[in-house]
Order: structure tokens, then C-alpha cells, then sequence
């Protein structure tokens, strides 16, 4: 496989249009000196917010939901079958679907990539990431939304560098998490994808990696924090695993579907809002006509659609009742 790759944290942080470099928690706090309003400036917000009862109403309703998909494309180059006409078929797929944010695993190949992110684009999804690692090159990782993204991150993962099995490639996958902060309607959103270490029919066989890289992205992910968070991928993890509840307690994060498989999509509330999922559903299971004249499904996993309705957190103040002292 041509030589072990070296273990070791790769940690990239990039502002849209800036970029930087952080080696912590991702997105660290950080104040900006255009936060001060001038005098005037404020003078002149406050006028129009007291004559603001005569302009025209115009809606600015926020959509009522967020939909969002997980689907691990099976895009090995060289091993996988008709991977590139079931590529070609997945971006006409998926966008019937209309997904708001899509995190993909397993998009190896450029053209793959290249051929995804267009037809997204074609049905509304026009902001793409992908994440690259220090061995192969790419993760295989990909994000796609309908909303502008603003900043991303790539983790990639300490354990699982290592060939215990060599036939086992996983440990040349480089493997990680991603995170982009997505503008939505109804604020800012952390969407985080990752592809976690297979246990190739054991599920006991690589169980301490699987829980070293989840424990790592919780710690990545740093706590629950002010925006709402959705986490999803490829965990090759079941929600009823003590490797799962282990990442779940850590990160703070619940699944939309309790009785998950390995393919899993969770949240974590914010400060002041939460995504209540409403709805999950194993989508893209079925075998299509492919234009290499084979007919097969799209991947060897699911998909996993979930729909998460927006939600005020209630204060923790709520109901209290305090009664006077003597």
C-alpha cells in the first residue's frame, strides 16, 4: 500500500473569504473590532426602527423545516461496480429528495466529486466543501447546502493510521470529521459530517478505535456550545452501541432516530434554538437503472433523510417560582 502513513492531528480552520490556522476547538471565540457601532451610525438605526410601522410589509418567514441527508456513496476507484454511473444517477437522486444540507462519505475520485457538486448545483444546492487528508489526499468527505457556508474545519483522526490488518484499508483512508457553519433562514447551523473506522464483520474487532476517533470528535466539537449542531455520516456504529452512547454523552448530542443503524444523523441544541427532528426515513435502498445498462442500488448503504423543525430552548428559568422570604 506503499508505506505507513504517519498518526498525527490535522487541523485546518477556514473563514470565508479569510483564512487561519487553529489548533483547538472548532470555531474559538473571537471579538472583531467592527462590532462597535459609531454614534451615528446608531443614531440613524434608531430612527428607522421607530418609523419602521410605515414601510410596506414584506414576509420573511423562515422555512419551516431543515432536511437533511446522509448517504455514503461507495466510491472506491478500481473496486466498487458501476461507480461512475451510479454517481451519475445519485445527484438526480438525491436533489428529488430537496435536501437542505447533504454530508456524503466515500467521494474518493475527483471526477466524482466534480460530477456531484454539479448537479447539486443545478437543483439548488450551490455551496460545496470537500475535505482533503494528509494520506490519500482526501477523505472522502463532502459537504453540500443550500445555504451560503461560511466557515469549515477538517479534523483528521489520531487512531486507526496503523495497518493491524493490512488488508483492511481503512488505516490509509484518513479518515476524519468535518464542520462547516451553514447561514440558514432561521439563523446559524454547525454541520458536521464524518466517516468513522469500519469493523469489517467484527463488530468487537476495532471497537477501541471507533471509540478513540468518536471521542475525538466530540472533543473537537467542544461541548455544547451557542449554535445548534447536526452531526452526520457514516458512524459503522448502531445507536445502541456503547461506543455511540459514549460519543453521544460527550458531545451532548441526540440521535433524530434512537434506533439507528450505522448511517445516523443527531443534533445538539443551541443556546436559544433547537432542531427537533420531525421525521427519519431510510431513503435510496432501491435498485435503479444505471446508463452502463446495469441495474443495481446506488451504494451499499442507505441513505438517511431527517427533518428537523426549528424550535425556541425553553430557559431553564421557566416555571420557577420563587416565593418571598419572611
Amino acid at each position: 500500500m506503499g508505506g505507513q502513513r504517519q498518526a498525527g492531528t490535522s487541523v485546518r480552520l477556514t473563514d470565508t473569504p479569510d483564512a487561519e490556522s487553529y489548533p483547538g476547538p472548532f470555531f474559538p471565540p473571537r471579538i472583531h473590532r467592527n462590532m462597535v457601532i459609531p454614534l451615528k451610525r446608531l443614531r440613524l438605526a434608531t430612527l428607522a426602527a421607530l418609523t419602521a410601522f410605515v414601510a410596506p410589509e414584506v414576509s420573511t418567514a423562515a422555512p419551516a423545516t431543515l432536511r437533511v441527508l446522509t448517504f455514503n456513496v461507495w466510491g472506491i476507484w478500481g473496486i466498487t461496480p458501476s461507480r461512475e454511473a451510479r454517481i451519475a444517477a445519485i445527484g438526480p437522486a438525491v436533489a428529488r429528495l430537496q435536501p437542505d444540507l447533504v454530508a456524503f462519505q466515500e467521494v474518493w475520485v475527483d471526477a466524482d466529486a466534480d460530477r456531484l457538486a454539479r448537479d447539486l448545483r443545478a437543483a439548488g444546492l450551490p455551496h460545496t466543501r470537500r475535505f482533503t487528508s494528509t494520506w490519500p489526499g482526501h477523505s472522502g468527505l463532502m459537504i453540500a447546502s443550500r445555504y451560503p457556508i461560511e466557515r469549515t474545519a477538517f479534523l483528521e483522526y489520531d487512531e486507526g493510521t496503523h495497518p493491524s490488518i493490512p488488508w483492511h484499508v481503512d488505516w490509509i483512508a484518513g479518515k476524519g470529521i468535518a464542520v462547516t457553519r451553514v447561514r440558514t433562514p432561521f439563523g446559524p447551523v454547525n454541520f458536521a459530517n464524518t466517516h468513522v473506522q469500519a469493523a469489517y464483520g467484527d463488530v468487537d474487532a476495532y471497537d477501541t478505535v471507533q471509540l478513540a476517533q468518536l471521542l475525538q470528535a466530540a472533543e473537537f466539537l467542544d461541548g455544547p456550545g451557542e449554535i445548534p449542531l447536526v452531526i452526520a455520516g457514516d458512524l459503522n456504529v448502531t445507536c445502541d452501541s456503547y461506543v455511540f452512547r459514549a460519543f453521544a454523552l460527550r458531545s451532548g448530542a441526540s440521535p433524530s432516530d434512537p434506533n439507528c443503524g450505522i448511517d445516523s444523523i443527531s443534533a445538539r441544541p443551541g443556546a436559544d434554538q433547537r432542531l427537533v427532528p420531525t421525521e427519519v426515513t431510510k431513503v435510496l435502498t432501491e435498485d435503479v437503472s444505471l446508463e452502463d445498462g446495469q441495474r443495481r442500488p446506488l451504494s451499499d448503504h442507505p441513505a438517511v433523510l431527517a427533518v428537523f423543525q426549528p424550535s425556541p430552548v425553553e430557559s431553564r428559568l421557566a416555571g420557577l417560582s420563587i416565593s418571598p422570604t419572611a
